[in-house]
């Protein structure tokens, strides 16, 4: 009788290294219309791993264990159906702080983080105000200069409408310590997301979440120093044209401004100009094409016109008011 022989054993397959993953990954999302297809695959690999971006150029003959491979390749399959990478992760940087995301809420962009600069300059100079009226003498400090981080702002009170995530007054509460900030959603959803944020950063003692439409809210707001809003400002009309990443995963109700991106523009700063002492500001997001009529919208509404700031990019991003000294709410 024969005896069958048996040859060796095969040799296993090698897990694929970082630099492979990455390489494999790239033209995936590439032919899947995806626009930085190899900082997309390099940022969901390192994020997964911990690792930075420089970290993983260092490590990128690491071979990968097979959970690792796997998590990967699911986070490469959700990029090509085109789920923003804050989705994917979890988390987005917004003006140096780490923000949790969620479906339902709109991502910050950094465009949004010129809104903060110009809200910590209208600040410095409400505070500037307060101070020279409490020395009856200049301040000693610049008008129109930014507080630094942890400069005191003793009762400025700041109304982040709209808040989504918390980013806009996350980022002011934590520049300008002994302010304080209502953040103000029709959202459950990012409302609860704000809270979470506000807790992880340790402001959740100076950032006070309340539900309300714009702000008209279910608890009572004080006089405000500072209103601070990313309103919607897309035209209806755009809104099936825009990027898979915002039309087909981010909020309608974040993103829709009505027939002529204008709406909520026609709400929020007649309510501004009630709700904001004399001498208050409002700061608020534009279409790079719709600074004039805003600034109409806001001097019909009562409010004194300062000016209109570009974002790094040199689009106009941000208009700014000012509610006249002595004037009445």
């Amino acid at each position: 009788m024969s005896r069958s022989v048996s040859g060796p054993p095969a040799a296993r397959k090698p897990m694929p290294t970082i630099l492979e993953l990455i390489r494999l990954a790239t033209p995936y999302l590439a032919a899947r219309g995806v626009p930085n297809p190899r900082l997309d695959a390099e940022v969901l690999l390192a994020d997964e791993l911990g690792l930075s971006r420089l970290d993983l150029y260092v490590q990128f003959d690491r071979p990968l264990v097979k959970s690792e491979v796997d998590e990967y390749r699911r986070r490469i399959v959700a990029r090509g159906h085109r789920c923003p990478v804050a989705l994917i992760t979890g988390k987005k940087e917004f003006f140096g702080l780490e923000l949790m995301i969620r479906p339902g809420v709109l991502i910050p962009r950094p465009e949004t983080e010129t809104v903060v600069e110009e809200a910590l300059r209208v600040a410095a100079d409400r505070l500037s105000s307060r101070r020279l009226e409490t020395a009856g003498g200049p301040s000693a400090e610049g008008p129109g200069e930014a507080p630094v981080a942890g400069e005191a702002g003793p009762g400025l009170k700041v109304a982040d409408v709209g808040c989504g995530s918390g980013a806009i007054g996350l980022a002011i509460a934590s520049r300008v310590s002994g302010s304080e900030v209502w953040a103000i959603d029709c959202s459950p959803v990012a409302r609860e997301l704000t809270q979470a944020n506000a807790r992880r950063l340790g402001l959740v003692d100076r950032v006070h979440v309340v539900a309300g439409d714009l702000l008209q809210t279910s608890t009572p707001l004080p006089l405000l120093d500072l209103v601070v809003s990313n309103p919607p400002y897309i035209p209806s009309a755009e809104l099936t044209r825009l990027a898979p990443e915002i039309r087909d995963y981010e909020p309608r109700l974040a993103l829709d401004g009505g027939p002529d991106g204008l709406a909520v523009y026609r709400r929020l700063l007649p309510e501004a100009r009630r709700f904001l002492a004399g001498g208050g500001y409002a700061v608020v997001e534009i279409a790079p094409d719709r600074g004039e009529a805003v600034r109409r919208i806001g001097e019909a509404a009562g409010l004194s016109f300062l000016r209109i700031t570009r974002d790094l990019a040199g689009h106009d991003r941000v208009a700014i008011f000012r509610k006249d000294e002595g004037e009445a709410p």
